[in-house]
């Protein structure tokens, strides 16, 4: 009797491990087909694959099974909810990052680590004196060519966080050196050009013993070091534009609340779990500036990375200008639009003559992330020829 038990015992134990086994087996296909999961997506910053069409001829049914394999790969049942698992488990457990492009730092910040940037902050590949020449010809041409046309030209370099906030970097990564390109570039054009570049490190050095002036969670400045970039930019400006001074911070409300992780925190998948501290900047008199359409229309593809935002104050005596910009400037384009009667933010880190020339601005002004140092933006260009050449990477 108790060897038939036993037996018995076994047989079901084995029957509950099959069907668990079945279980786990089928409710991701279940989870997919029905929709149970309502795990929010973690940010990739990337396009995730679509499911492939099934036509029964030779040229598709070639290349299924590769595409569906990547379809479902990336859209497998629980896949949200997993990820956001195995990335609590790495951070909080292993201290360890989950993404390539996110560096834990200390004291809760995060840094960007895409694009070279850690490789840029250890100022492992100094630029050579080629390349220095190359960004001095390139820079003076473009003030040459817009001074032609009776503009200015500023070039304004927005730090990485890395260079403002480097006592929270984890040791492992070391300086090489500590002149970075940045400091390489400025003492270049110092020393053989009277080109000046507007370097953002040091007011942003100085502000932050005071507040916070950039995001913990995300890569760049909040609107505190916002507003030190913008009155910075305006009192250079004020040389060329004697009227032209900037709004003082006593001038907006600033209101802070704690709320979810920003871009790094999202490309982790913990916004809800590792919080950041939102600062705004709120005008105590209404913004004049207001968006308005373009009033030219051309093919997506010929904006870059997103199509241009213009913007327009009732007072048309103030001067008009262009400015060249990344993703640094969203947070000072309502400071900034203030004082220009017309100005049109054009996402690019080339010199977009044909936008330039349709604006016809009496300044630009070019925002450049510093980390974007680290590769090369500065194409040389003949000005004879640089309004049929627009000057992209």
């Amino acid at each position: 009797m108790g060897d038939i038990r036993a037996s018995w015992v076994r047989v079901s134990a084995d029957a509950m491990l099959i069907i668990l086994f079945a279980v786990v087996l089928l409710l991701p296909v279940a989870e997919q087909l029905i929709g149970i999961d309502h795990t929010t997506a973690p940010v990739e910053k990337r396009r995730l694959a679509k499911r492939p069409a099934l036509r029964l001829d030779a040229e598709t049914l070639d290349g299924f099974p590769e595409r569906f394999t990547a379809y479902y790969r990336d859209n497998f049942g629980f896949r949200n909810r997993l990820i956001r698992w195995h990335n609590r488990v790495k951070v909080r457990w292993l201290h360890a990052s989950p993404s390539a492009n996110v560096v834990l730092g200390n004291n809760g910040y995060l840094y960007f680590a895409g694009g070279d940037t850690m490789e840029y902050y250890r100022s492992v590949k100094p630029l050579s004196p080629e390349e220095l020449e190359q960004w001095l010809r390139a820079l003076e041409e473009r003030r040459d060519w817009l001074a032609a046309r009776g503009a200015g030209y500023l070039v304004v370099i927005a730090p990485s966080k890395q260079s403002i906030y480097p006592e929270y970097v984890p040791g492992r990564f070391n300086r090489v050196q500590q002149a970075s390109r940045l400091d390489q570039l400025l003492k270049y054009m110092g020393d053989h050009s009277d080109f000046e570049i507007l370097d953002l490190r040091g007011p942003l050095i100085e502000a932050k013993k005071q507040s916070d002036v950039y995001e913990r969670t995300d890569t760049h400045w909040n609107d505190l070091g916002a507003h030190i970039a913008y009155s910075a930019i305006v009192e250079h400006l004020s040389t060329w534009f004697p009227n032209m001074t900037p709004y003082p911070r006593s001038s907006y409300e600033v209101l802070s609340r704690e709320g979810p992780g920003i871009d790094l925190a999202q490309l982790l998948g913990m916004e809800d779990v590792i919080t950041d501290t939102w600062v705004s900047l709120l005008p105590q008199t209404p913004r004049l500036a207001e968006k308005v359409d373009p009033g030219y229309l051309l093919p997506l593809h010929e904006w870059g990375v997103t199509p241009p935002i213009v913007m327009q104050h009732p007072d048309s005596s103030l001067p008009r200008a262009v400015v060249l910009r990344d993703s640094f400037a969203i947070r000072f384009i309502p400071f900034l639009s203030e004082h220009f009667s017309r100005v049109a933010y054009l996402w690019e880190y080339g010199f977009d003559t044909a936008a330039i020339e349709r604006e016809q601005p009496d300044v630009v002004i070019h925002e450049i992330a510093e980390r974007v140092l680290i590769q090369d933006w500065s194409i040389p260009v003949n000005p004879a020829t640089m309004s049929d050449d627009l000057l992209r990477p």
